[in-house]
């Protein structure tokens, strides 16, 4: 039996992650309710390359992992809550669901002006769609092992 440090913890995780990023970007696809949009973007691969970007920032600042699927595990409930969905509005949406998984999970968290630098999103826009963000998901952060489980099974 290998016991990792949390460190060589960490870094096997965003590998796992960062092999996987095309079953991300499926995901997301599934969550856009203008389907026509999505063959055009995967075709460019622009969605991929933003996913791949964001993984890179969360690692770079060090952020736990786990907060990577947690995003996207908030982007599914805002979209159960009925929020419509569009690819104009994804990369955002991915950018606030981030924040608000590493604000929850993450030990050390960030504040929104360091975050708004590192992901070059005007501090306004992050504060207005982390509002409207938190309200549509009734500000429901808390996700259960069972439910992330569950969503890694599904998608690694």
């Amino acid at each position: 039996m290998i016991i990792l440090n949390n460190n060589e913890s960490e870094n096997t995780e965003y590998k796992i992650y960062s092999n996987n990023i095309k079953k991300f970007e499926t995901f997301l696809f599934e969550l856009l309710d203008n389907k026509e949009e999505c063959d055009e973007i995967k075709k460019s691969n622009k969605l991929f390359v933003f996913i791949s970007n964001i993984l890179s920032v969360l690692r770079y600042l060090k952020i736990e992992p786990v907060c990577f699927p947690i995003g996207f595990i908030y982007l599914q409930r805002i979209k159960e809550k009925g929020c419509e969905i569009l690819l104009k509005d994804i990369k955002l949406l991915l950018i606030i669901s981030m924040l608000e998984a590493i604000k929850m999970y993450d030990d050390y968290g960030i504040f929104n002006i360091e975050y708004s630098k590192f992901v070059k999103t005007d501090i306004k826009i992050i504060n207005l769609t982390e509002a409207y963000f938190l309200k549509k998901i009734s500000f429901e952060l808390y996700v259960k092992f069972e439910e992330y489980d569950d969503f890694i099974k599904k998608l690694i």
